[in-house]
């Protein structure tokens, strides 16, 4: 539903969209409930596919509530 109290009209507030995700690139990806460092190879976390916040996996991904990215530039790309 759309956010009337944010300052954005546009602006949505909705669960986070996650997904297993590895990072090659080599830099440091923290996590954004816990800002520990994600460690690993492969899958090293999740990331949202609306805003591109980074959780651990479990506890850290449970307390990533809500998401307030613009949900139509989300869209925009899944419709690509």
């Amino acid at each position: 539903y759309n956010d009337w109290r944010g300052s954005t009209p546009n602006r949505c507030v909705r669960p986070h969209v996650f997904e297993n995700n590895t990072w090659v690139k080599p830099k440091l990806v923290h996590c954004h409930i816990c800002h520990k460092v994600l460690w690993g190879v492969v899958n090293q976390g999740k990331k949202c596919k609306v805003c591109s916040k980074a959780v651990h996996h479990g506890k850290c991904e449970a307390k990533a509530l809500w998401c307030g990215s613009m949900y139509d530039a989300f869209m925009a790309d899944v419709e690509d």
